[in-house]
């Protein structure tokens, strides 16, 4: 497969400095009061389902190198297709939703205030730097980690707080007049044309800006270089404007159409180069147009990616079949040719003598002659015989390999329209249901199966350890911050694990948990509660 290596000049990161710092912003107004009812994980993304908030659905997507974030009034993902993550954070109230800086990472401080827990303080982060954890749940004061869902290949949870190492200057606060070290790219360049050395100041700028200045994205240096012409003073003026609406929070949410760029960029300013834009009235519709236009087909397309490859894959391997069994038809449809050979030589008989390498005579014919090859280790009778039981074989094996190429051409005929089927699916849940399921990896996922198991109804489980290992894995591994956990005092007994808890959680269903904890199995019996263990 051939690979097409974009310069990364033109990549466009899908969540930029400045846009992250102002979904930190306006994303605070929005969901502060909020509560995370459930949180769902797919292939190459999850959601939170939101109560109380305009946002009844906040998805972040990280099929690849970048993440991405957006509202939707519904799922893109049927729940079929998801699996339950970050459990502890069900139930929780959202306290707060900042930025970290300029470093691409959003905080969501979570309230469990009114839950079963001691420790109500939750701390949600959701990393949008290339390759990194997408979110991971830490419990506060103390910073541990609690959960994460991402990428297969993305790192350990970070501390909570932890960002990249500073630039030496902030958008947010930059000083009256440029820095020594870009006023430097006034010196003239008298051996290049104006306009090359215009476009060399421009790309020193960019780079410049990239290394030095938190919040500018490369495809924004670029730009904000090349509409400056590459001088100093207008590149400054640029990025001073940016950073004082930036400051003062004068949100106007557009969507840019870089030229030459592999796809658009979403940026909370009017910023200061000519480029095509569109404007939004608000966060949200700014948003609902980067999914639809940018953010989902972009995801399609990796879906796309992976339900064809292995549709490709079929297609080559049917293809070299194909090839394959055509050869051996090739040297099959030679069997008649081998049963020449035989009855010359049985018509030529007593002119073969032992130790010939070949023999010529004349066709049937009489026209031609023929030069039949022979084995000189192998008696006259010995090389008839060889050359009819070639003939036999091949006779036998003709049918046979015409009925498996015909098969093969067959599956490859409907491999081939099914992969181009699937090529012109739109719908990711569709596109889902054509993966192979995931391999389990880890134990915390396939652990709860060994365990005792209630079905209590459809929001509460009992998981009840049956000796000292089981009882340490279900407390220590298998507990959620949000489960209820019950053990008799004083006394030797099962640990107990009530999933699905909540202030609104029937105290029956509670008292009937501690039944369990007993190690009478005679108690144990007395709760009526149905079991599907």
């Amino acid at each position: 497969m051939r690979l097409t290596r974009v310069s990364t000049d033109r990549m466009i990161p899908q969540m930029n400095s400045l846009t992250v710092y102002a979904l930190g912003r306006e994303l605070d107004g929005l969901l502060r009061g909020a509560r995370i009812s459930k949180t769902l994980a797919f292939h190459g993304g999850f959601v939170f389902r939101l109560e109380g908030s305009e946002c009844a659905f906040l998805h972040i997507l990280h099929h690849g190198r970048e993440r991405a974030l957006f509202a939707a009034a519904e799922p893109i993902v049927s729940a079929g297709r998801c699996r339950e993550c970050l459990k502890g954070a069900n139930g929780a109230g959202i306290a707060g939703v900042r930025p970290l800086g300029m470093d691409r990472v959003l905080l969501l401080d979570l309230d469990r205030t009114g839950g079963w827990e001691k420790d109500a303080a939750l701390l949600l982060r959701i990393d949008f730097l290339p390759f990194n954890a997408a979110a991971a749940l830490y419990r506060v004061p103390g910073g541990r980690p609690l959960e994460s869902v991402g990428p297969a290949r993305s790192g350990p949870a970070p501390a909570p707080e932890d960002a990249p190492p500073r630039k030496r200057l902030s958008i947010l606060s930059l000083p009256a007049e440029p820095p020594d070290d870009l006023d430097l790219l006034r010196g003239s360049t008298p051996d290049l044309p104006d306009r090359t050395a215009a476009l060399s100041k421009a790309r020193r700028a960019a780079a410049w800006m990239v290394e030095t200045i938190g919040g500018v994205d490369p495809a924004a240096a670029r730009l904000i270089a090349r509409a400056g012409g590459g001088d100093p003073e207008i590149i400054w003026n640029s990025l001073r404007s940016i950073g004082s609406a930036a400051e003062k929070e004068k949100w106007s949410w557009r969507l840019y159409s870089p030229p030459g760029a592999q796809g658009r960029i979403l940026y909370p300013l009017e910023m200061p180069f000519d480029l095509p834009s569109r404007p939004f009235p608000g966060l949200l519709s700014a948003l609902e147009a980067a999914a639809s236009e940018i953010y989902i087909p972009s995801f399609v397309d990796h879906l796309r990616t992976i339900v064809s490859s292995s549709a490709a894959g079929d297609i080559r391997r049917l293809e070299k079949l194909s090839a394959n069994i055509g050869g051996d038809i090739d040297r099959a449809e030679r069997s008649r040719e081998m049963r020449h050979f035989g009855n010359l030589l049985v018509t030529y008989r007593h002119m073969m003598k032992p130790g010939l390498a070949e023999m010529t005579v004349k066709d049937f014919s009489g026209d031609r002659t023929v030069t039949i090859p022979l084995d000189p280790s192998k008696t006259p009778d010995e090389n008839i015989q060889l050359y009819f039981k070639r003939a036999r074989k091949g006779e036998r094996g003709l049918l046979l390999l015409r009925n498996r190429r015909r098969a093969a051409e067959r599956e490859l005929r409907e491999k081939t329209r099914i992969s181009e089927e699937r090529a012109r699916i739109d719908d990711p849940d569709e596109l889902l249901s054509l993966l192979p399921p995931p391999p389990r990896r880890g134990r915390r996922e396939e652990e709860p199966a060994r365990f005792k198991r209630f079905e209590l109804d459809g929001r509460h489980t009992v998981f009840v350890g049956r000796n000292d290992k089981e009882n340490d894995l279900l407390t220590h591994r298998i507990a959620s911050p949000g489960d209820l956990w019950f053990h008799a005092q004083g006394s030797p007994g099962s640990h107990v694990i009530l999933r699905g808890a909540s202030p609104s959680t029937p105290k029956r269903l509670i008292e009937a948990c501690l039944l369990y904890t007993s190690p009478s199995p005679r108690d144990r019996t007395r709760s009526r509660m149905p079991s599907s263990a």
